[in-house]
């Protein structure tokens, strides 16, 4: 019979159906013919199918010992637990700026020595007895002007001169180194005192005031 194994030896035998096993004992009185019209019987009777019962897989639950456990890490914050010295102040010095002094140049021409021209001679010049000074009429911004001049030519005395028809500027020395300026009106007479010249108007009718050689010059 297809799909069935016997076991002639046992008392029972095993009856594969499908993928479904099922053993049967039989008792010794039981005869061979009955035991298979049994075994037909149990065969065509349905089966009953115990449900499969699936049981869950076991949980594991893995212990770790504390000491294998890592320590969490500590952060430890030191401005938190130590306090820091503040810094001194840094002290920052001034600026000093230095602004160089305005240099001005000014260039200052040499100063200019401008010789006037000589004036013009009126009289031809005049020495005294001693040589000590020269008189001489010159033309000075047109006016005639009496100089007497020193021996190295420095002007000791300036003043304008008057002339006459009779006499001229009449510029005449005598002794003593008087200077007599002879007019037809007057006579005037310079005495030299200290680099300096006095002057002196006198009458020409006193003739005891008047040196010899200057009165030969009025007659």
């Amino acid at each position: 019979m297809s799909g069935t194994r016997l076991s002639a030896p046992s008392a029972g035998f095993t009856l594969d159906m499908a993928s479904t096993t099922s053993t049967l004992n039989l008792l010794p009185s039981v005869r061979c013919g009955s035991a298979v019209a049994a075994g037909i019987s149990a065969r065509s009777a349905p089966l009953a199918v115990e449900p499969e019962t699936t049981e869950p897989a076991p949980t594991v639950t893995s212990i770790v010992p504390e000491s294998t456990l890592a320590p969490a890490p500590t952060t430890t914050d030191p401005s938190l637990t130590e306090e820091s010295p503040a810094p001194p102040p840094v002290e920052v010095p001034a600026t000093t700026t230095t602004v160089p002094p305005t240099t001005t140049t000014t260039t200052v021409p040499p100063p200019t020595t401008t010789t006037p021209p000589s004036p013009a001679v009126l009289s031809a010049p005049v020495t005294s007895p001693s040589g000590a000074s020269t008189a001489q009429v010159v033309d000075i911004d047109g006016v005639p002007t009496l100089q007497i001049v020193d021996a190295i030519g420095a002007v000791q005395y300036s003043a304008p001169a008057t002339s006459s028809e009779a006499y001229g500027y009449g510029v005449n020395w005598s002794a003593g180194d008087q200077l007599w300026l002879l007019g037809p009106d007057q006579l005037v007479r310079l005495d030299s005192s200290g680099g300096s010249w006095s002057r002196t108007v006198i009458d020409p009718t006193a003739t005891d005031l008047v040196p010899a050689d200057i009165l030969e010059l009025l007659n």
